[in-house]
């Protein structure tokens, strides 16, 4: 038997170029989301999540004036303290603003830290 392949080729189809990062697409609606920080940034994002459909919980001790107007303007749920283990019960999706790898790095890992709670 003989097998017969086409040559591969590295170059991708024309209908996709070169992604800066992965569009990834979640059904939101009526869901958790939880957004850490109340910058301009935190607002662009809870903005976003809030158009998914998704209940929106701000954790931020202080607020940008674009998150105040936002949180004015939408059905977003304000808590005024930071994050903690209890903010991710029932969570679909969480997002944070950080500047340092040191305040990244405990949120990211929070919700493995639930999992290994519970099992």
């Amino acid at each position: 038997m003989q097998i017969l392949s086409k040559q591969q080729s590295n170059t991708l189809p024309a209908s996709i170029g070169s992604l800066a990062v992965l569009p990834v697409f979640f059904n939101l609606k009526g869901r958790r989301a939880l957004v850490a920080g109340g910058s301009a940034a935190a607002t662009w994002k809870a903005e976003l999540l809030a158009a998914a459909g998704a209940e929106v919980h701000v954790y931020a001790r202080v607020l940008s004036e674009e998150m105040s107007a936002l949180i004015s303007a939408l059905p977003l749920v304000y808590h005024p303290c930071g994050w903690s283990a209890a903010s991710f019960e029932d969570v679909a999706i969480a997002v944070a603003d950080t500047q340092t790898e040191a305040k990244r790095m405990p949120f990211l890992l929070q919700p493995f830290k639930a999992a290994f709670r519970a099992t």
